[in-house]
């Protein structure tokens, strides 16, 4: 009687080990595809900027556009959510409840914590303190790069999804 009551906590405790372990891999695909879905958006983002900018509108209004007009594609087209567009949410709202455009930037640099968003916010914060001049100019240099990098990412995962079709 003892040794089955100790094997069946055995089975137990191996299940819980099973589900921790099915856990942890499920947290890291999401993570996973959420760094893919951040990076393919990047060069999205930047290009609306530059369009925005151009166009004479700041850079909090041209944030908020951009958001409205993801919000507007989510309810009425039905496209799948994207995180970036849920962080741009988080930022518009920490910049209404007045948090320092600074701290909201910086905020959201954290939360997103990829290169490609370290160097836009970083160039967003110069000229936020140096005045808006050469922002449109410099955002233009970082929006070829990150249509380049979309590119090199986009052939990198139609790589990795042809490997996966012929190995199993």
């Amino acid at each position: 009687m003892y040794k089955k009551a100790n094997e069946e906590e055995e089975f137990e405790k191996k299940i819980k080990d099973i589900e921790k372990n099915g856990e942890k891999e499920e947290k890291k695909e999401l993570a996973k595809r959420r760094e893919i879905s951040l990076t393919l958006d990047y060069s999205e983002l930047v290009s609306k900027l530059v369009v925005y900018l151009g166009a004479g509108l700041s850079l909090r209004n041209a944030f908020s556009e951009i958001s409205k007009q993801y919000s507007y594609l989510l309810a009425h087209c039905g496209i799948e959510n994207h995180p970036l567009y849920d962080e741009l949410g988080t930022l518009l709202n920490q910049l209404k409840s007045n948090v320092s455009e600074g701290e909201a930037y910086l905020a959201f640099q954290r939360r997103i914590a990829l290169r490609p968003y370290n160097k836009l916010i970083s160039v967003i914060e110069q000229n936020r303190k140096n005045g808006n001049k050469h922002l449109r100019t410099q955002l233009q240099v970082e929006m070829e790069e990150a249509f380049e990098t979309r590119k090199a990412t986009a052939k990198r995962l139609g790589e990795e999804a042809g490997t996966k079709l012929l190995l199993p």
